[in-house]
Parts: C-alpha cells; sequence; structure tokens
C-alpha cells in the first residue's frame, strides 16, 4: 500500500493513518484534505482499485473539548456556522458507560472557501478548544495562520491590548500624567485635612 501511494508522491508526514481491513481493502486517512482530495482522485482513476470515501470528500470531523455540559449545542452550532457548515453531530460518551457523557462533541462540518477554525475560544465563560485533522497553526490572538501565541511576532500590551508598542502605551503614559495630579481613591480626590 505504501509503494501505491509513494508513486501518487504522498510523503510519510502527509499520511495519517493505513489500517488492513482483511485481505486487500485499506482504510487511508491524510493530513490534510488537500492531499485526500489529490489522492482520491488519482487512485480513483486507477481501473483495477475500487476507492470509495466516507461521506463526501469535503467533510471534516471537529472534536470540541471543555464544553460546559449545560451550554445548548445551538450556540456551538452557530459559532461554527461562522467557518462553516455543519451537518450531523454527536455527544461523545464513556465506553464502559454509554449513558454518561465526557464531555467532547463532534461535529462533522464542510470548511467555507479559505476559512478555518480557530483553535480555542471561550464559551459559557472558560475556553473551548476544537481540533481537526488537517488544521492550521492559528493563533489565538491575531486569528492569523501560520504561527501560534507563543511566536506572536508583535509585543502587546497586557493592560490595554495596544499592539507594536514602544516602551510606553497610552494607558501607561496617562497614569505617569495622573501621578503629578492629587492621588485618587475610588473616585474622590485626596487632600490634606484643613490645618486647624
Amino acid at each position: 500500500m505504501f509503494d501505491l501511494l509513494f508513486v501518487q508522491k504522498v510523503g510519510v508526514a502527509d499520511i495519517d493513518m493505513v489500517q488492513s481491513l482483511g485481505k486487500r481493502p485499506f482504510d487511508l486517512s491524510f493530513t490534510s484534505v488537500a492531499v485526500r482530495r489529490r489522492v482520491f482522485q488519482a487512485l480513483r482513476a486507477k481501473p483495477e482499485l475500487a476507492v470509495s470515501s466516507y461521506g463526501g470528500d469535503d467533510v471534516v470531523v471537529i472534536t470540541a473539548t471543555s464544553i460546559p455540559g449545560s451550554l445548548d449545542d445551538n450556540v456551538v452550532r452557530r459559532w461554527l456556522s461562522q467557518f462553516c457548515t455543519v451537518q450531523p453531530a454527536r455527544f461523545c460518551t464513556y465506553i464502559s458507560h454509554p449513558t454518561v457523557k465526557n464531555g467532547r462533541r463532534q461535529y462533522r462540518v464542510v470548511l467555507k472557501a479559505g476559512r478555518h477554525v480557530p483553535g480555542v475560544t471561550y464559551m459559557g465563560g472558560r475556553p473551548v478548544f476544537f481540533r481537526y485533522v488537517g488544521e492550521p497553526l492559528i493563533c489565538g490572538k491575531c486569528n492569523e495562520v501560520g504561527h501560534i501565541v507563543r511566536d506572536y511576532p508583535h509585543i502587546v500590551c497586557g493592560k490595554c491590548g495596544a499592539s507594536d508598542i514602544g516602551p510606553l502605551t497610552t494607558r501607561m503614559k496617562s497614569a505617569a500624567a495622573s501621578a503629578k495630579t492629587p492621588a485618587t481613591l475610588r473616585g474622590r480626590v485626596l487632600s490634606p485635612s484643613p490645618a486647624g
């Protein structure tokens, strides 16, 4: 099977899984939708092979974790609809207790052209994580593709959120200027008590 894939110029890094299903059939999955499409079309063109795809060529399964259990599924579906067309979903359960949900949800989706689902967002007051095969690196600060927060190329002020800051941000400058005026405590100006 690997020889057949290598002839199609598929590298080992592009292969997610090769599973033997008996004497001759194999189940293949790849690390990106683009590689899967290319290999699927090339193998389908060979008359000696019987090739089939599960659920369409563009379907991706997204696994969402850390979603609050009480959060309505329609909230997650609506948020995902910005990036993809959501098809059926399921709540994952424990193998030993099939009636108890484990907090993970899986969504079958078709990604919109040029859109990617961010890896993290906040729902119900806590971070929710989304993972899928072929997911590119997406920065959690700027939502740009190609890097993650650790490698964010700009300096961001932790207090005011200004990007590409110099030594002093606007908020720091205003705080420095207010240090010259009388100190305030919860909106009240502290002034010296009258001498008396």
